[in-house]
């Protein structure tokens, strides 16, 4: 996600909450949400502002997981979309927000039994699938490139998170034309068919029309933007029409704040003819064990 608002010595507090509350009630209602203030960014007159960047090298290896998840996920017909900051940064940034440390997707509830038995053809790959709170993780070994996947339900033709509290949105019952703040959602329209966009070096896919999402996620997404607030960082809030030069994706060469290419840093690792398991021949859906470290 694009923010976190929770101080790191807090956070794991937190989530061991979260674990605790799933455990005894089976419920969850845990999230983090955007922040309510933070620092304007000000460098002209604050030369102390500094942004707390995304290495190349990082970077590097989120786009990596990414396009090997894009394209194992599309050759073997698991729809998925970029959920979260991914969403915010594939429309407003076209890549990665340049202090993102993860990569969002979801996919529906019901389509989960098809991701796993997908691990196989990701451990091949150097990946493994975990299971956390909110749906599932897949991440490189070794590093903390990962790829988040949250679980989403579909209910009359509204699709909302299947654990987790990621903030509200406004909805107008059409019988009474009440309105009233319910959990975050996206419509059948707003979600279906995902479509295909430009993602920094590499693809990934989207919600159809993210832009109703986008305004309940993240508001005034468009104009300004917050930061993590990386170890211990100031958090900060920039005018992105003053300092548009945020509005590219990462990775930021720190000196320019210019994008910098690694295209040629790319590497095609999912076969263009891959060997797809079927669900009938290979139920996988075992039980895995809950993690909680965060999003």
């Amino acid at each position: 996600m694009e923010f976190n608002i929770i101080p790191t010595q807090f956070r794991e507090s937190l989530l061991g909450l979260c674990a605790a509350a799933f455990i005894s009630i089976g419920a969850l209602s845990c999230g983090f949400h955007a922040p309510t203030s933070a620092e304007d960014y000000d460098p002209e007159t604050h030369p102390e502002h500094k942004i707390d960047l995304t290495s190349p090298e990082a970077v590097t290896e989120l786009y990596q997981i990414m396009k090997d998840t894009h394209e194992v996920f599309t050759r073997c017909q698991l729809p998925y979309w970029a959920d979260s900051g991914t969403t915010l940064g594939a429309i407003r940034n076209q890549g990665i927000i340049p202090w993102d440390d993860d990569n969002d997707t979801a996919i529906l509830s019901s389509d989960a039994p098809k991701l796993l038995i997908l691990r196989q053809i990701f451990s091949d790959l150097g990946y493994f699938i975990e299971k956390v709170f909110f749906g599932y993780r897949i991440v490189k070994n070794g590093t903390t490139a990962q790829v988040d996947i949250f679980l989403l339900n579909e209910s009359y033709g509204t699709y909302t998170y299947d654990q987790g509290d990621w903030g509200s949105r406004l909805k107008t019952d059409p019988n009474t034309g009440e309105t009233q703040k319910v959990p975050i959602f996206l419509t059948h329209d707003e979600l279906f068919p995902p479509r295909e966009v430009d993602f920094g070096p590499i693809k990934v896919m989207v919600p159809n029309n993210p832009t109703p999402y986008l305004d309940a996620m993240f508001k005034g997404w468009n104009q300004v933007a917050f930061t993590y607030g990386h170890a211990g960082q100031k958090k900060f809030k920039i005018d992105l029409n003053k300092y548009s030069i945020f509005r590219q994706p990462a990775p930021l060469d720190p000196q320019t704040l210019k994008t910098q290419d690694i295209r040629h840093l790319m590497k095609n690792r999912v076969p263009m003819d891959l060997k797809c398991p079927s669900i009938g021949n290979n139920p996988q859906n075992i039980p895995m064990p809950v993690l909680f470290d965060g999003v």
